[in-house]
């Protein structure tokens, strides 16, 4: 088939990557407009961008869907089929353009997690599984029918950096399969409407750990946020990013919730209910680093320190 493959960030390079492998026609790619930064006012490409550029494909760079001269030149490119990883709401009149539709690649078991931070919610909501989907867009959000999906398991040590390469796996699979499965013109499905959950975009507010929370809520709010942007708590004004936790049945006492210490050479962080064990983090301006090592180097001892609240 003669593809357009539509993406910005590192998960759309993977997929591309593997669609390079098969035998069909990658007729050019789309990417947002480069960004001019920096004293040199250097252009500077999404990741997907550059692959591109790389890889002597076709870059068609967006900057408005409402560029005529963009419209012309995607629609001269004669498409059978675009695939879309992790771009941006695309108008019907685009979606038009290709024979046999567009299809776009969700980190989710749609309708499970509808919106822009799927992986991030499922690991919010301590999931044991998730998945991936291929469907038809229309024009509405992560709303047509569904084409083919994978489910896999998410592990009690996946955060979000593991997670999204599983994505990236499963993924690039599942969109080889679809290309075929639409060449062979199967059956689709319409999403289960009882069934809807969304997953919208992440708020800088989300990041913060409450220590009046319970540890396992801070703990899966660690593992969706790390590495970056990373979950933190505040000391002095200054962030310590929480880029790893480990659970425990060590139930916190009052005077300990809220507070980062030391105790049998392990750092805990007092949470409701359960004491949250800290095995890596990242103080504001400094590398990341062993909780315990970090500690001992701020003078944390038994006593602890008391979290800012904001």
């Amino acid at each position: 088939m003669k593809i357009v493959f539509l993406g910005n960030p590192n998960v759309s390079v993977s997929i591309l990557s593997s669609l390079l492998k098969t035998e069909n026609d990658i007729v050019g790619v789309v990417s947002n407009s480069p960004k001019i930064s920096g004293r040199g006012l250097k252009k500077r490409y999404t990741p997907l961008g550059i692959y591109a550029i790389n890889k002597k494909l076709k870059l068609l760079c967006l900057s408005s869907f409402k560029d005529e001269k963009f419209y012309r030149a995607l629609k001269k490119l004669n498409p059978d089929l675009f695939i879309v990883v992790a771009f941006k709401i695309i108008p019907q009149k685009f979606l038009n353009i290709p024979k046999f539709g567009a299809i776009n690649l969700h980190a989710s078991l749609l309708p499970n997690y509808r919106g822009a931070s799927p992986i991030q919610y499922a690991l919010l909501n301590g999931d044991n599984k998730t998945g991936v989907t291929t469907f038809f867009m229309d024009d509405k959000i992560d709303n047509g029918k569904i084409i083919m999906q994978k489910e896999f398991k998410i592990n009690d040590n996946d955060n979000y950096e593991s997670l999204i390469r599983k994505v990236e796996s499963h993924g690039s699979e599942l969109v080889i399969k679809t290309i075929d499965n639409i060449a062979n013109n199967a059956k689709y499905q319409q999403q289960d409407e009882s069934n809807i959950s969304y997953a919208p975009k992440i708020q800088k507010e989300m990041l913060l750990i409450n220590c009046f929370e319970n540890s396992n809520t801070n703990h899966n709010k660690v593992r969706a946020f790390a590495p970056i942007p990373g979950a933190f708590v505040k000391i002095n004004n200054k962030r310590l990013k929480i880029l790893k936790t480990r659970k425990t049945s060590i139930r916190s006492l009052k005077d300990n919730i809220s507070k980062i210490f030391i105790k049998k050479n392990k750092v805990f962080i007092g949470c409701s209910e359960r004491l949250l064990e800290l095995l890596e983090v990242q103080f504001e301006g400094k590398k990341k680093m062993n909780a315990l090592s970090w500690a001992r180097g701020q003078i944390i001892g038994s006593k602890g320190v008391i979290l800012n609240e904001s």
